[in-house]
């Protein structure tokens, strides 16, 4: 009977990764297991001591330190100070986009000298979004900077109001429907991205020119239309303006890093359906924890574990309810 094939561990997946790209190799994966709403996480600040970890233990001067990355988004104060802290560790700084690396994760990616992209790695637009709450209905929307510019383009060039006064009246229309305080904050976190994503590029070790700087940072900040628009490895190649910032992936590089992206998945358990009643089986009450995110070297591993307690409580219908109380969240090493 044949032997069954070993599944790799993640030592041994990123030390392959460092012969690999011939650096010094760090993963960080944000989980998205459903319902994301309960366990879905994000890039967070409270990342930026763990990376010191790392990075003290891996030391100073390396040749190169590939990032493998993998998130759909989250703080904007991270990218800055975690491209800059990486890159006092090493000379040249790379980021491999397993699957995704979305808004903030594509703020990161700016910051290295090389991305290395495979056929389904994505990265997005960086214009903001966020959600407030409609006055009236009581109801929470997203707001894209967008769809305000948008607003106000198809008054001006589509309709063809020129004319001040009328332009005024459509922005007091605009206020009624998002306070004047949301649009100045929007207006200000637009700034403040296009300032993050010109300085993340200056970070470059080859210096860009200021013409690429201006089309890589007009297109992810405003070109692209939809906040939700994914970028595949060609368009940011060829069209977005990233030229040869991108690299495509070998093909023992996608493998590598395809074993990786389904290990990182199965420790996350992103493709286990969550079903509280299996989990309690016959008990009311059961404690229940689960890793959300991961940053692993090859000596350092840290898994952000969030605990819950589920309680299942009779019902008159027949049909029992179930309450989930997450009492804890912590970084572990």
């Amino acid at each position: 009977m044949p032997k069954t094939k070993k599944k790799p561990e993640k030592k041994e997946i990123i030390e392959q990764i460092e012969t690999d790209r011939g650096s010094k190799t760090i993963v960080y994966f944000t989980g998205e297991k459903n319902p994301l709403e309960q366990f879905g996480t994000q890039v967070a600040i409270d990342i930026l001591p763990l990376f010191r970890d790392i990075l003290e233990n891996i030391g100073k001067n390396v040749n190169k330190i590939s990032l493998v990355l993998n998130t759909s988004g989250g703080s904007l104060e991270v990218p800055w100070p975690l491209v800059n802290l990486i890159r006092e560790y090493c000379k040249t700084f790379e980021v491999i986009v397993l699957e995704k690396a979305l808004s903030a994760g594509t703020l990161i990616s700016l910051g290295a000298d090389k991305i290395i992209m495979l056929p389904y790695s994505s990265l997005s637009p960086v214009d903001p979004a966020a959600n407030f709450i409609d006055g009236e209905k009581k109801q929470v929307k997203r707001l894209e900077i967008e769809d305000i510019i948008g607003y106000i383009d198809f008054a001006k060039q589509k309709v063809g109001i020129a004319e001040q006064n009328a332009l005024a009246d459509i922005m007091k229309e605009l206020s009624k429907e998002i306070s004047p305080t949301m649009l100045g904050s929007v207006n200000r976190t637009h700034s403040l991205i296009r300032r993050l994503a010109k300085n993340l590029l200056y970070l470059h070790k080859n210096s860009i020119s200021e013409k690429q700087v201006k089309e890589i940072t007009e297109n992810l900040t405003q070109n692209l239309f939809s906040h939700r628009h994914l970028i595949n490895r060609r368009e940011a190649k060829n069209i977005i303006g990233f030229g040869n910032i991108i690299e495509f992936a070998n093909e023992k590089t996608e493998s590598i890093a395809s074993n990786l992206h389904k290990y990182c998945s199965e420790i996350l358990q992103m493709n286990t359906e969550f079903n509280p009643l299996t989990i309690l089986g016959e008990k009311n009450e059961i404690d229940y924890s689960v890793p959300r995110a991961l940053i692993y070297s090859n000596a350092t591993k840290y898994q952000f574990i969030s605990s819950y307690k589920i309680v299942k409580t009779p019902d008159p219908s027949g049909k029992p309810q179930i309450l989930i109380n997450n009492f804890e969240n912590k970084w572990e090493k």
